[in-house]
């Protein structure tokens, strides 16, 4: 909240005034404010068993943990870029007897298209894949999903986050937040949607 001096006339107008403060660093703050989790549905034939206990995170130096990954950065920036904006972003992601993933992608309002859900090597030259590389591979998946999807009609009830290309939801509005694995090699993504404002 400004400081409002009623005795002396504001010497800046109120456009000059920054929102800034020398705790912030004069960062826009990064929460979980104004963001909603796109559930996503278990896959066919899945329903019945449980989770295990595999998950993988991914998140934003600086953010609350679990505020996730920007899918549009992911897909815009070099590695080195990325690297420097993401928690832990070597490490090693290594998958009991698993050498590829099947990425499990839905949004409420559409039929789940089993077409756009790739699978994800988790070996490279040898190597595990790091969490960066999967998180750039995933962001991949997310977009194809959103371009295969955007021409085929929501459901009314989900009008408001609809994927449409006149009015949805833009992949700036997309945050990856993690992976788990509901069983064998399906892997679901979980993603958050930044809120539009108003």
């Amino acid at each position: 909240m400004a400081y409002k001096n009623f005795i002396h006339k504001d010497r800046l107008a109120a456009d000059r005034i920054s929102s800034s403060s020398t705790l912030s660093g004069g960062l826009g703050s990064i929460s979980r404010a104004g963001r909603r989790v796109v559930p996503q549905l278990p896959p066919s034939g899945l329903a019945n068993y449980p989770f295990s206990d595999i998950n993988i995170s991914f998140d934003t130096v600086g953010a609350y943990s679990g505020t996730g990954v920007s899918v549009s950065e992911l897909l815009a920036r070099n590695e080195r870029t990325l690297a420097s904006t993401m928690v832990n972003p070597y490490d090693a992601i290594i998958v009991e007897e698993v050498c590829e993933l099947k990425l499990l992608v839905s949004w409420p309002g559409y039929p789940p298209l089993d077409k756009c859900c790739p699978k994800v090597s988790l070996y490279s030259s040898g190597k595990p894949i790091t969490r960066l590389r999967l998180a750039v591979a995933v962001a991949k998946a997310i977009s194809s999903f959103v371009e295969n999807v955007r021409c085929i009609p929501v459901d009314p009830a989900c009008q408001q986050i609809s994927l449409s290309a006149a009015g949805g939801v833009r992949l700036e509005q997309l945050f990856l937040v993690g992976l788990n694995n509901p069983i064998g090699d399906a892997i679901q993504v979980e993603i958050h949607l930044a809120l539009a404002s108003s």
